[in-house]
């Protein structure tokens, strides 16, 4: 990998990242240093005075050293910067769920490494040579979410139609839209990593990857929060969406669909490696 050439984030911006890390650690040091300074002061003119001159319901004083209370800033900074990294490097247009779950739950467990330059181009080189596998795991989790039978599909006719095989032309997803504070409809938080994961292998058939720049979300659900009365139009897909949470999703593309359904029928495509995009 190159020290510039990333397709995910500039070195620039990396450096920038790491620098405005170390110097924000710094300075809650110093700003620690100066209420320990603050307090001693106090004491040193005033002495015991049996009431509180600073704070001590401030999380500082559960510590009772200052040391061990920077410990938990640093660890709070470094969860909330390797957030916002991620964000920035919008994994979700280049890592399928699975691994953007995985990598998640890294970062909560604090079990990703300091925030330095290595370790966030090591992350970018990761997804690269990762992308094969990437895919697979892209292809198989869209397939499920789209075909009849999967428990939120499960019991609309429309979806029955082609259960024997695979997907249709045209699908139902109960519980993927609700209506915005603004009037129109939005995409449901708790499943708006699978229209996006569905956008994603739609573009990857057709040789088109989402790129990371733009939207942070994809085409798909970008369209559906911004179009006018729940309906609308992407290059792969059109749409209705209904007050009861549903998603009519009819498929623009039919030959990606076929490729897709190909693909994913018995798994031999996938451990071929044959669409491994």
């Amino acid at each position: 990998m190159t020290s510039h050439d990333t397709g995910l984030i500039e070195r620039q911006t990396a450096t920038q990242m790491v620098e405005a890390y170390k110097i924000a650690l710094e300075e809650a040091a110093q700003g620690l240093a100066l209420l320990a300074q603050a307090e001693d002061r106090l004491h040193k003119t005033f002495g015991t005075t049996g009431f509180q001159m600073i704070d001590r319901n401030a999380c500082y004083w559960q510590y009772q050293k200052p040391d061990e209370y920077f410990k938990s800033i640093q660890k709070t900074i470094k969860r909330g910067v390797w957030k916002a990294i991620l964000d920035h490097l919008q994994i979700n247009k280049v890592a399928s769920q699975k691994r953007k779950d995985e990598l998640y739950q890294h970062l909560e467990k604090d079990e990703l490494p300091e925030v330095t330059l290595a370790a966030i181009f090591d992350i970018v080189e990761s997804f690269r040579q990762n992308a094969g596998e990437m895919a697979k795991e892209s292809y198989l989790a869209a397939y499920k979410s789209l075909r009849p039978g999967h428990s939120f599909n499960h019991g609309y006719k429309t979806n029955q139609k082609s259960n024997d095989q695979g997907i249709g032309t045209k699908v139902i997803l109960a519980g993927r839209v609700e209506h915005s504070a603004y009037g129109n409809f939005r995409v449901n938080h708790y499943r708006r990593d699978d229209l996006i994961e569905v956008d994603r292998v739609f573009h990857l058939l057709d040789g088109a990857p989402l790129q990371a720049n733009g939207s942070y979300n994809s085409p798909l659900v970008d369209g559906i929060e911004t179009g006018k009365n729940g309906t609308g139009q992407t290059e792969y897909f059109s749409w209705k969406c209904y007050g009861n949470g549903n998603l009519h999703l009819t498929f623009r593309r039919m030959d990606l669909v076929k490729q897709l359904n190909q693909i994913c029928a018995d798994g031999t495509s996938l451990r071929s490696g044959k669409y491994s995009k």
